[in-house]
C-alpha cells in the first residue's frame, strides 16, 4: 500500500454465495467510497469427458465462472448508476467462443460470460450507458490455441484503455 500509494482490502467472500458477494460489493463501497470499476475474474476448472464430469464439479464452476460475476453485477450497478459512472470488464477466455477436449463445462461458463457481457450492454446499465467492457482485442493466434501470455497482457491492456479513456485503441 505505501509503495504504491493505493488503498488495498482484502474479502475472504465465498465466490458461490450471494450474499457473501453482495457483502464484499457493500464493503469495498464503505472501505473505497463506491465500485468504479469492477473486474469479473473469478475462475476454477476441472477437466473431464461430460460423462465422467462430477455434478458437484458442474455445480461449482458454474457457480464460480459465471454466477459470481451476475452478483457482483447486480449489486455493483445501483452504485454505478447513482454515481453515473462506472466499468465493469469480464474476463473470459479463447475457450469462450470454440473448446478444447474436456473443457466442457469451463467453456459453457465462458461463453455465457461473454452472452451476459452482451447482454448486460444492451441494458445500458448507467445512465451513461458507458459501463460495460468485455475482451475486445483477441490475438489470432489464441483462435487456433497457441496463446501466448504476452498477447494475452497485450489484448487485455487495449481494452482497458479503451474503458478508461472512453475511445478506441485504433481509429
Amino acid at each position: 500500500e505505501s509503495e504504491f500509494a493505493v488503498q488495498a482490502h482484502y474479502s475472504p467472500a465465498d465466490m458461490t454465495r450471494p450474499s457473501e458477494i453482495a457483502a464484499m460489493i457493500r464493503t469495498a463501497e464503505d472501505v473505497f467510497g463506491g465500485v468504479d470499476i469492477l473486474v469479473n475474474n473469478a475462475g476454477i476448472q476441472h477437466v473431464a469427458p461430460i460423462e465422467d464430469f462430477p455434478i458437484e464439479k458442474w455445480d461449482a464452476i458454474i457457480a464460480i465462472n459465471l454466477s459470481a460475476a451476475f452478483h457482483a453485477i447486480r449489486a455493483a450497478v445501483p452504485g454505478m448508476k447513482a454515481r453515473k459512472w462506472g466499468r465493469i470488464i469480464h474476463i473470459s477466455s479463447v475457450l469462450g467462443v470454440g473448446s478444447k477436449e474436456k473443457r466442457n463445462v469451463y467453456s459453457a461458463c465462458k461463453s455465457a460470460l461473454i452472452g451476459l457481457a452482451k447482454a448486460s450492454d444492451q441494458q445500458e446499465l448507467t445512465h451513461t450507458g458507458d459501463i460495460l467492457g468485455t475482451l475486445r482485442y483477441m490475438p489470432p493466434e489464441a483462435f487456433q490455441g497457441n496463446s501466448d501470455p504476452r498477447s494475452d497482457i497485450y489484448a487485455l491492456g487495449l481494452t482497458l484503455y479503451e474503458l478508461l479513456a472512453l475511445r478506441p485503441a485504433f481509429d
